[in-house]
């Protein structure tokens, strides 16, 4: 959001008052409340009042609230896509399915409608980059969270010719974990320190389990794989999400379901982006007017 923020520095009138809950309208907002310049970035999506997606900002323009849709601005940045058709990403999981409330990404539910009661979704190979376990600095994950329970992030490096490998095919593992969130919604899940990426979402912070953790973690060991999980052993219909977005170490994914990209839809969504930053100028100009 470089662009923004050149635009906010320019006009020096953008106000920033915090987080707005969607669902509960929360801080109460009505456009009589509002300040021209004021503006508030979407926690939890909604329509108590005006219908927003977690990430959203909502911008006063000094008559009425607007939602400005700040979240499909991801595509600006380069990454590369795995559509659901590659079985060697999901391996011996389930493979996902389309959202059923339409939300990019893939989906996944623990029921019945699933082979299998669990996901592992493979989604950065060494052959990318060479990464050792002791360099690792940036693993997140973007997901939008209908039941209780938070998937978790894995690492797995790769095996040497000595008796300390954790098993046949890794030589370590280890899984993050964090705390599972009071409410659904989407959040940026990260090992570690913030990535600084999709500032306008709540932030959940995974760490080292233990419990789960296989071989010797050696700092020089290379990073075979990063993965996506759920946990097998979860109730049924405790487990329910979509995920669109991943990054391990730099490597930025997309996870998209193959039938809707079709070349005429790559080009309405490259239209429908570019309107949406000439609005968003065209807004933060009349602001500065």
């Amino acid at each position: 959001m470089a662009f923004l923020d050149g635009f906010a520095r320019k006009l020096g009138v953008l106000d920033y008052k915090g987080t707005w809950n969607a669902s509960a309208n929360s801080p109460a907002l009505s456009n009589a409340t509002g300040k021209k310049g004021q503006y508030y970035v979407c926690s939890t999506g909604g329509s108590a009042f005006l219908q927003a997606e977690a990430g959203d900002w909502l911008l006063h323009n000094g008559t009425e609230w607007q939602r400005l849709d700040m979240m499909d601005k991801s595509s600006i940045a380069p990454a590369s896509t795995l559509y659901e058709s590659n079985a060697q990403v999901y391996a011996d999981g389930t493979p996902p399915k389309a959202d059923p409330a339409g939300r990019e990404g893939w989906y996944f539910k623990n029921d019945a409608a699933f082979p299998v009661n669990k996901i592992n979704w493979y989604f950065f190979a060494y052959t990318q980059a060479t990464v050792l376990y002791g360099q690792v600095s940036s693993f997140w994950a973007v997901v939008t969270v209908y039941g209780t329970k938070l998937p978790f992030l894995s690492l797995y490096t790769i095996p040497q010719a000595d008796a300390l490998n954790a098993a046949s095919w890794y030589r370590s593992r280890v899984s993050y974990v964090g705390t599972n969130p009071a409410s659904p919604g989407t959040y940026l899940l990260h090992v570690g320190a913030d990535p600084g990426v999709y500032p306008g979402l709540e932030r959940i912070q995974l760490s080292r389990d233990p419990s789960s953790a296989r071989g010797p973690e050696g700092a020089s060991e290379v990073v075979m794989t990063a993965v996506v999980s759920t946990d097998s052993s979860a109730s049924a219909n405790t487990v329910e999400l979509v995920c669109p977005h991943v990054s391990f170490q730099g490597n930025e994914v997309n996870f998209r379901i193959q039938s809707s990209m079709t070349i005429e839809k790559a080009k309405q969504n490259v239209e429908k982006l570019e309107a949406k930053v000439l609005e968003l100028e065209r807004r933060l100009e009349a602001l500065g007017g």
